[in-house]
């Protein structure tokens, strides 16, 4: 993800305080999320507020390495006579790390290699702790034709986080 302030790429926005001046730092894909609900409005478009559609229908995804105006996405569907935008993102919370917390069911016994793993899991699910109150993810999109058209940001540590939730215990 670019830097709004500085130009630079930034696996997380707030830890290059140097690019800021050390001023207050901003949460940069909160920001984005405020620009595309209002570009959304501005633009005549109705949000629709809620979940994408399953990986079942075929989608395309805006690429940000040749655009990263989402109002130049926006403008796709403005193009095309479209009415409706869907609009989502993801405000991360300690919560959701906590829901994540893997315990061991009573009477459940495990070998040395599975408890080892769900300790390990569990110390690098506190590591994402320090993110709470960003927001991790923004997605935009319309469909059109049956094609769902998509914009998305995300945090890289976003992106690792929804990798270690995917991990499965090793067998017994």
């Amino acid at each position: 993800m670019t830097c709004v302030s500085c130009g630079n790429s930034h696996d997380h926005f707030a830890r290059n305080l140097a690019c800021i001046g050390g001023a207050s730092v901003t949460d940069e894909l909160a920001v984005l999320k405020d620009r595309i609900v209002d570009a959304i409005r501005r633009e005549g478009f109705t949000p629709f507020y809620g979940a994408f559609p399953s990986d079942n229908l075929p989608q395309l995804s805006w690429n940000p390495e040749l655009e990263s105006d989402p109002t130049a996405f926006l403008q796709v569907a403005k193009s095309l006579g479209l009415r409706v935008i869907y609009v989502d993102w993801v405000a991360f919370t300690s919560e959701l790390i906590d829901e994540n917390v893997l315990s061991v069911e009573e009477g459940r016994e495990l070998n040395e290699s599975q408890a080892d793993w769900v300790n390990d899991r569990n110390a690098r699910l506190e590591e994402f702790r320090e993110y709470a109150g960003q927001t991790a993810s923004v997605r935009a999109g319309f469909l059109h034709d049956g094609l769902f058209h998509f914009f998305d940001r995300h945090y890289d540590w976003y992106e690792t986080f929804s990798a270690l939730l995917d991990e499965e215990m090793p067998e017994p």
